[in-house]
């Protein structure tokens, strides 16, 4: 991506992500498409005729996920520069975009290893802030607070991958407890 200009379509969570990662990535230019004007937004009219040097288009909508396996969010053909789509879709793997894209089989010229870069920096972006999350929670509630409320919830399961988490923060000495057993 890098040195690339970006149309990341839709402004939700996965939009924000993309932009970071096109941004961290080093791409020379990231747009992000909306169906309404915005702040900081070009609209899809706007991108199919101001931005026609595009390189890389990033799909963060819904548009071509089940149940609408027809919709395509954008015209790809107008973009006589574009090398490359990202589709966030998963249902189906492959969108009318993507399958689009490489029935233009010239102009999508990203690579596998330029994909899997992406996947790979994307996945370390999520565990970052999965780790974040993590300490932040760990200031708001305690984890002897949180297990009667995962009990409750009926997410029982998970009170292990939480206890595995936290055993080596609390190693409970086995002669300080005192059990009464009944005979």
């Amino acid at each position: 991506m890098k040195g690339k200009k970006i149309l990341i379509l839709g402004t939700g969570g996965t939009s924000k992500t993309a932009q970071v990662v096109a941004k961290d990535l080093g791409a020379s230019s990231v747009l992000v498409v909306s169906r309404s004007k915005k702040e900081n937004c070009v609209t899809y009219e706007e991108a199919t005729s101001a931005h026609l040097d595009t390189e890389i288009i990033i799909n963060t909508t819904p548009s071509g996920m089940y149940p609408d396996c027809d919709s395509q969010p954008i015209d790809i053909s107008v973009f006589r520069n574009l090398e490359g789509i990202v589709d966030a879709v998963y249902n189906p793997l492959r969108t009318n975009l993507v399958l689009n894209a490489k029935a233009d089989d010239y102009k999508v010229k990203l690579g596998d290893e330029d994909m899997e870069s992406i996947t790979a920096y994307i996945e370390s972006f999520k565990e970052a802030v999965t780790e974040e999350c993590r300490k932040l929670l760990s200031k708001i509630i305690r984890l002897s607070d949180a297990v009667p409320y995962v009990i409750a919830s009926g997410y029982r399961k998970y009170i292990f991958d939480i206890l595995l988490n936290e055993t080596e923060k609390y190693i409970v000495d086995r002669s300080k407890i005192n059990v009464k057993r009944d005979s």
